[in-house]
């Protein structure tokens, strides 16, 4: 089971929640990979290119996909076999940021 986002940041509740997922994933057996378009340099030998996912991901497979911004990270994920978890990370509305 491996997981898929955009950027995996040093000391962000996303991080934390992607990190955690893994330890507990592999704890319980499954191989478990993180896959990004970009890393925090602290972060950046805990992940894979996310273009990896193309050969990692199997139809029987299960990716759990954090989506948090739109990236062709996401694009990538959506275009494989296999099944999807989405873990949605409130994305905030444009209109929030205006006046």
């Amino acid at each position: 089971m491996h997981q898929v986002l955009a950027t995996l940041g040093y000391g962000d509740a996303i991080g934390h929640e992607v990190l955690g997922i893994q330890r507990v994933l592999r704890s319980a057996g499954y191989s478990s990979d993180i896959f990004v378009e970009t890393a925090d340099p602290r972060l950046e030998p805990l992940t894979l290119d996310y273009r990896e996912l193309v050969g990692a991901v199997e139809p029987g497979d299960i990716l759990i996909h954090h989506f948090s911004i739109g990236s062709r990270a996401s694009r990538t994920a959506y275009a494989l076999p296999g099944r999807m978890v989405l873990v949605y990370h409130n994305i905030t509305p444009p209109e929030y940021f205006i006046g």
